[in-house]
Protein backbone atom coordinates (compact mmCIF):
# COMPACT_ATOMS: atom_id res chain seq x y z
CA UNK A 1 0.00 0.00 0.00
CA UNK A 2 2.67 2.49 1.01
CA UNK A 3 4.47 1.49 -2.17
CA UNK A 4 1.57 2.75 -4.47
CA UNK A 5 0.95 5.64 -2.57
CA UNK A 6 4.43 7.02 -3.58
CA UNK A 7 4.10 6.12 -7.01
CA UNK A 8 0.60 8.40 -6.82
CA UNK A 9 2.38 10.83 -5.55
CA UNK A 10 5.44 10.89 -7.86
CA UNK A 11 2.78 10.62 -10.65
CA UNK A 12 1.36 13.84 -9.07
CA UNK A 13 4.69 15.68 -8.72
CA UNK A 14 5.29 15.21 -12.59
CA UNK A 15 1.61 15.93 -13.93
CA UNK A 16 2.67 19.20 -11.61
CA UNK A 17 5.83 20.09 -12.82
CA UNK A 18 4.78 19.31 -16.80
CA UNK A 19 1.70 21.64 -16.45
CA UNK A 20 3.76 24.84 -15.55
CA UNK A 21 6.49 23.72 -18.11
CA UNK A 22 3.77 23.61 -20.66
CA UNK A 23 2.41 27.45 -19.89
CA UNK A 24 5.98 28.92 -19.18
CA UNK A 25 6.52 27.58 -23.01
CA UNK A 26 3.19 29.37 -24.11
CA UNK A 27 4.29 32.56 -22.11
CA UNK A 28 7.02 32.91 -24.35
CA UNK A 29 5.91 32.10 -27.30
CA UNK A 30 2.46 34.13 -27.03
CA UNK A 31 1.93 37.03 -29.44
CA UNK A 32 3.26 40.23 -28.20
CA UNK A 33 3.21 42.26 -30.83
CA UNK A 34 1.19 45.34 -30.28
CA UNK A 35 -1.60 46.92 -31.94
CA UNK A 36 -1.85 49.42 -34.84
CA UNK A 37 -2.48 52.30 -32.81
CA UNK A 38 -0.05 51.46 -29.05
CA UNK A 39 -2.15 52.47 -26.42
CA UNK A 40 -1.69 55.68 -24.32
CA UNK A 41 0.80 54.35 -21.42
CA UNK A 42 -0.23 55.06 -18.55
CA UNK A 43 2.28 56.50 -15.82
CA UNK A 44 2.67 56.72 -12.21
CA UNK A 45 3.03 59.77 -10.07
CA UNK A 46 6.31 59.00 -8.23
CA UNK A 47 5.33 58.45 -4.19
CA UNK A 48 7.68 60.78 -2.37
CA UNK A 49 8.85 57.81 -0.10
CA UNK A 50 11.47 59.21 2.22
CA UNK A 51 11.62 62.98 2.88
CA UNK A 52 15.30 62.95 2.91
CA UNK A 53 17.87 61.49 -0.04
CA UNK A 54 19.90 59.96 3.32
CA UNK A 55 17.67 57.71 4.74
CA UNK A 56 18.40 54.10 4.52
CA UNK A 57 15.99 52.66 2.15
CA UNK A 58 15.67 49.34 4.04
CA UNK A 59 14.21 51.70 7.34
CA UNK A 60 10.89 50.93 5.20
CA UNK A 61 11.54 47.65 5.37
CA UNK A 62 9.95 45.00 7.73
CA UNK A 63 12.27 43.31 10.38
CA UNK A 64 10.81 39.89 8.44
CA UNK A 65 9.14 39.20 5.63
CA UNK A 66 5.65 38.45 5.45
CA UNK A 67 3.85 36.24 2.85
CA UNK A 68 1.92 38.53 0.62
CA UNK A 69 -1.22 37.10 -0.47
CA UNK A 70 -3.00 39.72 -2.50
CA UNK A 71 -0.21 42.11 -3.38
CA UNK A 72 -1.45 45.65 -4.55
CA UNK A 73 1.71 47.93 -4.84
CA UNK A 74 5.48 47.64 -5.71
CA UNK A 75 7.55 50.82 -4.58
CA UNK A 76 11.37 51.02 -6.08
CA UNK A 77 12.20 52.73 -2.84
CA UNK A 78 15.70 54.18 -4.70
CA UNK A 79 13.41 55.95 -7.10
CA UNK A 80 10.35 57.24 -4.91
CA UNK A 81 8.28 55.30 -7.35
CA UNK A 82 5.24 53.08 -6.42
CA UNK A 83 3.03 51.26 -9.17
CA UNK A 84 -0.09 49.00 -8.84
CA UNK A 85 -0.14 45.30 -8.55
CA UNK A 86 -2.50 42.69 -9.87
CA UNK A 87 -2.91 39.26 -8.95
CA UNK A 88 -3.39 36.95 -12.41
CA UNK A 89 -3.07 33.59 -13.59
CA UNK A 90 -2.68 32.11 -16.93
CA UNK A 91 -3.81 34.11 -20.33
CA UNK A 92 -6.00 33.05 -22.36
CA UNK A 93 -3.71 31.01 -24.21
CA UNK A 94 -2.51 29.08 -21.36
CA UNK A 95 0.31 30.98 -21.04
CA UNK A 96 1.90 32.07 -17.51
CA UNK A 97 2.23 34.83 -16.38
CA UNK A 98 -0.62 36.63 -18.07
CA UNK A 99 0.16 40.46 -18.40
CA UNK A 100 -1.46 43.32 -17.13
CA UNK A 101 -4.06 45.28 -19.13
CA UNK A 102 -2.65 46.35 -22.24
CA UNK A 103 -2.35 50.24 -21.63
CA UNK A 104 -0.80 49.66 -17.93
CA UNK A 105 2.58 50.44 -18.95
CA UNK A 106 3.43 50.73 -15.09
CA UNK A 107 1.23 47.87 -13.35
CA UNK A 108 3.31 44.85 -12.68
CA UNK A 109 1.30 41.36 -12.40
CA UNK A 110 1.92 38.68 -9.93
CA UNK A 111 1.27 35.09 -11.46
CA UNK A 112 -0.79 33.56 -8.55
CA UNK A 113 0.08 30.11 -9.03
CA UNK A 114 3.50 30.11 -8.08
CA UNK A 115 5.47 31.15 -4.99
CA UNK A 116 3.85 33.86 -2.85
CA UNK A 117 6.21 37.32 -2.61
CA UNK A 118 7.29 37.15 0.70
CA UNK A 119 8.23 33.30 0.78
CA UNK A 120 11.75 31.80 2.12
CA UNK A 121 11.70 29.79 -0.96
CA UNK A 122 10.98 30.01 -4.68
CA UNK A 123 10.86 32.34 -7.79
CA UNK A 124 8.22 34.61 -7.16
CA UNK A 125 6.95 35.60 -10.83
CA UNK A 126 6.16 38.89 -12.09
CA UNK A 127 5.57 40.50 -15.21
CA UNK A 128 4.63 44.18 -16.71
CA UNK A 129 5.00 45.48 -20.36
CA UNK A 130 7.04 47.20 -22.83
CA UNK A 131 5.93 49.58 -25.06
CA UNK A 132 8.24 49.44 -28.35
CA UNK A 133 8.25 52.96 -28.36
CA UNK A 134 8.62 53.51 -24.89
CA UNK A 135 6.39 54.62 -22.21
CA UNK A 136 6.29 51.12 -19.54
CA UNK A 137 8.18 49.83 -17.20
CA UNK A 138 9.65 47.74 -18.80
CA UNK A 139 11.21 50.33 -21.57
CA UNK A 140 12.31 52.01 -18.08
CA UNK A 141 14.59 48.73 -16.80
CA UNK A 142 16.08 47.24 -20.06
CA UNK A 143 17.19 51.15 -20.10
CA UNK A 144 19.26 50.02 -17.27
CA UNK A 145 16.65 51.66 -14.44
CA UNK A 146 17.97 49.59 -11.74
CA UNK A 147 21.17 49.84 -9.96
CA UNK A 148 22.97 46.73 -8.33
CA UNK A 149 21.47 46.64 -4.45
CA UNK A 150 17.92 48.38 -5.05
CA UNK A 151 15.44 47.91 -2.77
CA UNK A 152 12.16 46.69 -3.70
CA UNK A 153 9.17 46.67 -1.45
CA UNK A 154 5.94 44.61 -1.80
CA UNK A 155 3.08 45.49 -0.02
CA UNK A 156 -0.19 43.78 0.46
CA UNK A 157 -3.96 44.69 0.92
CA UNK A 158 -3.93 43.35 4.38
CA UNK A 159 -0.91 45.36 5.50
CA UNK A 160 1.75 43.00 5.28
CA UNK A 161 4.97 43.61 3.04
CA UNK A 162 8.55 42.42 2.07
CA UNK A 163 11.62 43.59 0.85
CA UNK A 164 14.18 42.12 -2.29
CA UNK A 165 17.36 43.60 -3.62
CA UNK A 166 17.92 43.70 -7.08
CA UNK A 167 20.39 41.67 -7.52
CA UNK A 168 21.21 41.09 -11.72
CA UNK A 169 19.48 39.86 -14.54
CA UNK A 170 19.05 37.55 -17.69
CA UNK A 171 18.62 38.14 -20.89
CA UNK A 172 16.95 35.36 -23.43
CA UNK A 173 15.72 34.75 -26.68
CA UNK A 174 12.32 33.45 -26.90
CA UNK A 175 13.76 30.84 -29.51
CA UNK A 176 16.14 29.51 -27.21
CA UNK A 177 14.52 29.47 -24.20
CA UNK A 178 14.27 26.37 -22.53
CA UNK A 179 11.38 25.65 -20.49
CA UNK A 180 13.01 22.84 -18.55
CA UNK A 181 15.28 25.67 -17.30
CA UNK A 182 14.86 27.62 -13.87
CA UNK A 183 15.90 31.46 -15.36
CA UNK A 184 11.94 32.23 -14.49
CA UNK A 185 10.00 29.24 -13.17
CA UNK A 186 11.56 27.84 -9.27
CA UNK A 187 9.29 26.71 -6.46
CA UNK A 188 12.43 25.01 -4.48
CA UNK A 189 15.19 27.67 -4.74
CA UNK A 190 16.14 30.49 -2.99
CA UNK A 191 13.83 33.03 -2.31
CA UNK A 192 13.61 35.73 -5.23
CA UNK A 193 11.33 38.12 -7.51
CA UNK A 194 11.95 37.47 -11.14
CA UNK A 195 9.87 40.28 -12.87
CA UNK A 196 10.34 39.65 -17.09
CA UNK A 197 9.52 41.93 -19.49
CA UNK A 198 9.65 42.06 -23.32
CA UNK A 199 12.54 43.44 -25.54
CA UNK A 200 13.94 42.65 -28.69
CA UNK A 201 11.17 44.47 -30.47
CA UNK A 202 11.29 43.62 -34.83
CA UNK A 203 9.60 46.12 -37.01
CA UNK A 204 6.60 44.31 -37.20
CA UNK A 205 5.96 44.97 -33.53
CA UNK A 206 6.47 41.23 -32.13
CA UNK A 207 8.76 41.10 -29.07
CA UNK A 208 11.59 38.49 -29.81
CA UNK A 209 13.41 38.14 -26.58
CA UNK A 210 12.75 38.70 -22.79
CA UNK A 211 14.38 40.74 -19.67
CA UNK A 212 14.00 39.10 -16.58
CA UNK A 213 14.81 40.96 -13.74
CA UNK A 214 15.91 39.63 -10.07
CA UNK A 215 15.74 40.64 -6.82
CA UNK A 216 17.16 38.79 -3.48
CA UNK A 217 14.57 38.61 -0.30
CA UNK A 218 16.03 40.98 2.65
CA UNK A 219 15.43 38.96 5.66
CA UNK A 220 16.18 39.46 9.52
CA UNK A 221 16.54 42.88 10.71
CA UNK A 222 16.59 45.58 7.60
CA UNK A 223 19.48 47.11 10.02
CA UNK A 224 21.53 44.40 9.46
CA UNK A 225 21.46 44.00 6.05
CA UNK A 226 20.50 40.04 5.82
CA UNK A 227 19.64 39.37 1.95
CA UNK A 228 18.62 35.69 0.87
CA UNK A 229 21.61 34.56 -0.97
CA UNK A 230 20.28 33.70 -4.55
CA UNK A 231 23.19 31.11 -5.96
CA UNK A 232 21.12 28.33 -5.17
CA UNK A 233 18.55 29.43 -7.88
CA UNK A 234 20.34 31.42 -10.50
CA UNK A 235 20.83 29.31 -13.57
CA UNK A 236 21.77 31.18 -16.59
CA UNK A 237 21.44 34.38 -13.99
CA UNK A 238 24.38 37.02 -14.03
CA UNK A 239 25.21 39.88 -11.99
CA UNK A 240 23.61 43.31 -12.39
CA UNK A 241 23.22 44.65 -15.59
CA UNK A 242 24.80 41.97 -17.38
CA UNK A 243 22.98 39.69 -20.21
CA UNK A 244 23.20 36.40 -20.96
CA UNK A 245 23.29 36.12 -24.84
CA UNK A 246 21.78 32.40 -24.97
CA UNK A 247 23.74 30.33 -27.11
CA UNK A 248 22.12 29.84 -30.97
CA UNK A 249 20.54 26.66 -32.10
Amino acid sequence: MRRKTRIALIVVAVVVVAALAVAAARFFQRDTSEPAVTPEPTTPTPTQTSQTPTVDPLAGCPSAPEQITDPISMTLLDHDLEMPMLSLGLDEAGAAPAAPPGNEGYTIAWYDQGPLLGSTQGKAVLSSHTFQYGGALGNDLNDGLLSDGDVVLVGGSDGSSACYRYSGSTHVMVADYDPASDILYDEQGAPQIALVVCSDYAPDGEALGRMIYYGDLVTGDPAGDDTASGEAATSGQTSADTQVQPVQR
